[in-house]
């Protein structure tokens, strides 16, 4: 009887070991899928960060895709789908995002951005409608009310 006490201690720790080990093992996995699940996230969103100011610059800014705003004219690149396409890095806090648009000037330009951060890479692409408008002549009344006039002269 002698020692069966320590035999059934060393038992007991080595089991109480295995279950920390364990333990410790399904936290660090925890830990690596939540930190993924971070940096899939935070790519989406650059991604998306991209998609919105290839939009802003389709739709807000009229279009003109200024160097000055780090566009880059890149007809003919490869990337490009077709028509006029502009291409711009866009650098965020948490990640980077490169966007092109192609078809530009078109009636149907598509934007893509492609998004990383934490080594995980997100592409979304958009493909806007853009509807053919009549020109816009002017007021009814108020001050370019006499141009209207112009445009569509009496028949004599």
């Amino acid at each position: 009887m002698k020692g069966s006490i320590l035999i059934a201690i060393v038992l007991m720790m080595a089991g109480l070991s295995a279950l920390a080990t364990a333990g410790l093992t399904v936290s660090l996995n925890e830990i690596n899928a939540t930190n993924r699940f971070i940096a899939i996230q935070q790519a989406f969103l650059v991604a998306e960060a991209g998609v919105d100011e290839g939009l802003w610059e389709l739709t807000g800014s009229g279009g003109d895709f200024s160097s000055t705003e780090s566009w880059v004219n890149a007809t003919g690149a490869a990337g490009c789908a077709s028509g006029t396409c502009y291409q711009k890095t866009l650098t965020l806090a948490v990640g980077t995002a490169a966007v092109t648009v192609s078809n530009a000037t078109g009636s149907t330009p598509v934007v893509t951005s492609t998004g990383s951060a934490g080594g995980i890479v997100q592409t979304i692409e958009v493909h806007v409608d853009r509807p053919v408008e009549p020109p816009f002549l002017g007021p009814l009344f108020g001050a370019d009310a006499d141009r209207m006039f112009e445009l569509f002269p009496a028949a004599s």
